[in-house]
C-alpha cells in the first residue's frame, strides 16, 4: 500500500514511499532472488523462460513487443504526422475508438498523459456493448465530421 508520496529531487516529481508490512521480507528476498538471475536483463532481452517451461515461448515473445515500442514508433512519426494533417484537412473534428480490454484501455492512458495544452482532436472511447450507454455516448456525436 502506498502511504505517502516523497518528493524527488526534480521539482514536482513525487515517489511513492510503500508500507508492505508483513510482506516486506517475502518481497525483499522475491526482489534478491530477481536481482540474482538478472531478471531486468533477461526481460527487455524477451526471455520466455521468465514464465516458466518454454511452452508458448512464441506467443510470450510476441507479448513482450512493448518493450521496443518506442523505437518502432520513433520511426512511424512522419506517418503519424502525415495522418494528422489529413485528418484535419478532411474536417473531422472528433475521434470515436470503438474497443474493449487494451485497446481502449491504452487510449485512456495516453489522453492522461498528454499536456492539455498538446491535446488534439477530442476522443470519445466506447468500450461496451451496452446499447444504453452507447446511446448515451453518441447523442452529441455529428457523423458528419467524426472519424472512426
Amino acid at each position: 500500500m502506498i502511504t505517502e508520496l516523497k518528493h524527488a529531487g526534480e521539482a514536482g516529481k513525487l515517489l511513492p514511499e510503500f508500507n508492505l508490512g508483513r510482506s516486506k521480507g517475502k518481497i525483499d528476498l522475491r526482489i534478491k532472488q530477481m536481482e540474482e538471475q538478472q531478471y531486468v536483463l533477461r526481460l527487455w532481452s524477451k526471455d520466455a523462460t521468465l514464465w516458466g517451461e518454454p511452452k508458448g515461448s512464441k506467443e510470450i515473445i510476441h507479448s513482450l513487443g512493448w518493450l521496443n515500442v518506442i523505437d518502432k514508433m520513433i520511426t512511424a512519426l512522419p506517418m503519424l504526422w502525415k495522418f494528422e494533417v489529413e485528418t484535419k484537412a478532411a474536417g473531422f473534428s472528433q475521434a470515436v475508438l470503438l474497443g474493449m480490454g487494451g485497446s481502449s484501455l491504452s487510449t485512456l492512458v495516453f489522453e492522461q498523459m498528454v499536456k492539455p495544452e498538446e491535446k488534439g482532436m477530442p476522443v470519445i472511447v466506447i468500450d461496451t456493448t451496452d446499447p444504453e450507454t452507447i446511446a448515451s455516448l453518441t447523442k452529441d456525436i455529428n457523423l458528419e465530421d467524426t472519424l472512426f
